[in-house]
């Protein structure tokens, strides 16, 4: 069985599984530094993901028309601004966000077994506690990733699993 994983990315409010394009930093001033939050949000398996990420740029030349902005093919715009793209191929370690391990340890019950001839063993409802075991569980939860956890409720349900067993051992 494969795990089934779904990711997504989110960029001012814009969220796209595959795709998120023309995401606008403004003009910039030479020398001058933009900075952009590419949220990505992974449910299922842990595991690497991979993001394709192109930046575009072009200078801007205050008096140039809208019409003669576009490009003439060989990366110079046609009133003679330069334009530029960055391919970056970037993978990002999705983690799981808690990491929990369980040990477990069986024992026999000590107490007697039910005699043959005890009528309680034919209601629906009885468990003969001689022929039980006990299930000893620890179990470790951590939180893998650099922020804080808090644990606002944690809840233990006993579960009770009866197995049938043989009447009689030989």
């Amino acid at each position: 069985m494969t795990a089934f994983t779904v990711s997504w990315l989110m960029v001012d409010g814009e969220r796209s599984s595959s795709l998120v394009k023309d995401v606008e930093l403004g003009k910039l001033a030479p020398g001058e530094v933009a900075t952009k939050q590419i949220h990505l949000f992974c449910s299922g398996a842990p595991g690497e993901r991979v993001m394709d990420v192109s930046v575009r740029s072009r200078t801007v030349i205050e008096e140039e028309d809208e019409e003669d902005s576009e490009e003439d093919g060989d990366g110079k715009e046609k009133n003679g601004a330069d334009a530029m793209e960055h391919l970056k191929l970037l993978a990002v370690q999705a983690i799981a966000p808690l990491r929990v391990e369980t040990r477990t340890a069986y024992s026999r019950s000590r107490e007697p077994w039910s005699g043959l001839a005890d009528l309680r063993t034919f209601d629906a409802g009885f468990w003969d506690l001689g022929r039980g075991g006990i299930a000893h569980v620890v179990s470790e939860i951590g939180c893998v990733g650099p922020w804080g956890l808090h644990i606002e409720k944690l809840e233990l349900h006993r579960r009770v699993i009866l197995v049938p067993l043989p009447l009689f051992h030989l």
